[in-house]
């Protein structure tokens, strides 16, 4: 599916799949079964293959560990971009420092996180 904004958004918060935004196609979703660490390795090879990330994924998460992430990416000008892979691997340093935390979360708080994470995509589309 091509998606005329060309914003992918890359997540393993499976609410995302159930969003309007999705299903208005304000962007492409691309879901990753597993944890923050394999969206941010997706993110990170497509980045390498020259995608631009449109929002920084950290924001919000220094001060709050979330296991749900979502990153969105567009077309970039098939160029490396340093800075963006500096932060998608600050992003694994926050993973690895709360992988513990994340295992130890209980369904009703990870539930809570899946919530938060989505509000904030669908707030960055102007979605709710």
């Amino acid at each position: 599916m091509i998606i005329d904004a060309g914003y992918i958004v890359v997540t393993n918060n499976r609410r995302l799949q159930d969003s309007s935004a999705t299903k208005d196609n304000f962007y492409e979703l691309r879901f990753i079964e597993g944890t923050a660490k394999d969206v941010v390795f997706y993110a990170r090879d497509q980045v390498l293959a020259g995608m631009a990330l449109v929002a920084d994924p950290l924001a919000g998460r220094r001060a709050r560990a979330n296991p749900m992430l979502s990153v969105v990416l567009t077309s970039g000008d098939g160029e490396v971009n340093s800075d963006y892979i500096i932060r998608l691997e600050q992003m694994l340093d926050i993973y690895y420092k709360n992988k513990e935390q994340y295992e130890a979360m209980s369904a009703r708080i990870q539930e809570d996180l899946e919530i938060l994470d989505q509000s904030l995509i669908e707030s960055a589309f102007g979605r709710k």
